[in-house]
């Protein structure tokens, strides 16, 4: 008994070591859960083959484990896989050694009954201490961080808790060579051991938690200053038509204006004016999608994209629908879920995007229907992911977040699936909006 747990500890800190390093390089395919099953399994393959005891055997299966693991749960090369094995199984091994090394100087006769229950137990933390530092530090130093690229310094403090264990281990390892310590000391002295290594865990998973959560506010502050952005951007546009109409209005006068100068004969005159009115931005002609201005303006935007990428779009957006929502919330979902169309029907033949917009009759749901030509299928087949396209899986889905986010405060609900048949991916939003005082065309 006492056997299995020092050899099941010895596996269980190797596998939570495994998930960090592995987790932190590599894109996962696959859920966390789905992963942490496969992970269990595995290493409990590895536990049970270590009863044999045989040290060349137990390496090899370590190795091919992990690199099954890095291969088939991770989104990376066979040889890259391959190479992180390798460097993991090397790594381990390195730090089962230097523990003997050291202990053979300082405590020798701590070697004669190292795999005698407690000993081995302090052994297999000791041993482990030291892996988990040298991981962390592989970690630390050598992960992409494309989007943050400011390391973190204050979490190398972190390896202060592994490195007050390993002291502690090693004075209670010198103690126990001069003093022989009664079975129910010892006992303690197993417990406080394990109760170490949980500290660790425990410091570990959240500091990754914290830094995973940082991480995600970050770049959702990032999507609502960018959301924030747009919507400034296209209020300048909606001032800039204004400015159109104005003009417009006022093209009477300069073409009074302009037969005064004619009558005069200043003809050099007449062409610099006339050349300043063609130049002039409020001149530049803008489509007429809906009669909701905001929308308007983002629905032009998009409909010049998919001209120039050769991509059909049709709208139907009916009178009215949408105008309790905020120019910000109107930004955010329609940017978004247009953003993620063309992408998608970018990479398409015979691109279409469709946008329907409509207040369903009789509830006071507006709904919001897109359908946009789609190669393959978005999701997982696990877990009914969407799966970006982008370099930087970990970085980006942010945008469809925000939608739901937008789409809960208005109690409404969003569904999204794919028709392999037809290779179109449907989205469907519906927002609760005020009953409308006039009938909506």
């Amino acid at each position: 008994m006492e056997t299995f747990i020092a050899f099941f500890l010895s596996y269980f800190i190797e596998a939570i070591i495994f998930w960090a390093y592995s987790d932190t390089f590599f894109p996962a395919k696959f859920s966390p859960q789905i992963r942490a099953a496969f992970l269990s399994a595995s290493y409990a393959i590895l536990l049970g083959f270590s009863f044999l005891k045989l040290t060349g055997l137990n390496l090899i299966l370590y190795t091919l484990i992990n690199f099954l693991l890095l291969y088939l749960l991770h989104r990376t090369k066979w040889y890259t896989a391959c190479f992180h094995a390798i460097i993991l199984s090397a790594l381990m091994a390195a730090c089962e050694i230097l523990p003997i090394g050291i202990l053979s100087v300082f405590t020798p006769t701590f070697l004669h009954h190292y795999d005698i229950f407690p000993y081995s137990l302090i052994f297999v933390i000791f041993s482990k201490g030291l892996f988990f530092i040298a991981a962390y530090l592989l970690i630390f130093f050598f992960k992409k961080e494309t989007y943050h690229p400011q390391k973190d310094w204050h979490s190398l403090l972190l390896l202060f808790t592994p490195v007050a264990t390993i002291f502690t281990l090693a004075t209670l390892i010198k103690v126990g060579e001069y003093i022989s310590l009664p079975s129910s000391i010892n006992v303690l002295v197993s417990i406080s051991a394990i109760l170490l290594l949980i500290s660790n865990i425990f410091a570990f998973g959240i500091n990754q938690y914290t830094q995973k959560k940082s991480a995600q506010y970050t770049d959702m502050q990032l999507l609502l200053q960018k959301e924030s952005d747009t919507a400034a951007y296209y209020k300048m546009l909606l001032s800039q038509h204004e400015s159109q109409r104005i003009l417009i209005h006022d093209m009477k006068k300069h073409l009074q204006s302009l037969e005064i100068l004619n009558s005069a004969k200043e003809y050099e005159k007449i062409d610099t004016y006339i050349h300043t009115l063609l130049q002039s931005s409020d001149l530049t002609e803008s489509a007429r999608v809906c009669d909701h201005h905001m929308l308007n303006v983002i629905l032009s935007r998009y409909q010049r994209q998919c001209q120039e990428k050769h991509i059909t779009f049709h709208t139907d957006i009916r009178s009215g629908v949408l105008r309790h929502l905020p120019d910000a919330d109107l930004t955010a979902i329609f940017c978004n879920i247009l953003d993620n169309a063309l992408e998608s029907a970018s990479k398409t033949d015979h691109a279409l995007i469709e946008l329907n917009v409509h207040r369903k009759e009789h509830t006071p749901f507006a709904v919001i229907t897109m359908i946009n030509s789609c190669r393959t299928d978005p999701f997982t087949a696990h877990n009914h992911q969407l799966i970006t396209s982008k370099k930087e899986p970990s970085s980006h889905g942010f945008g469809l977040k925000s939608v739901r986010r937008i789409v809960e405060r208005y109690e409404g609900s969003m569904n999204l699936y794919y028709d392999e048949k037809d290779l179109l991916f449907h989205t469907i939003i519906l927002l609760r909006q005020p009953y409308p005082s006039t009938p909506f065309s």
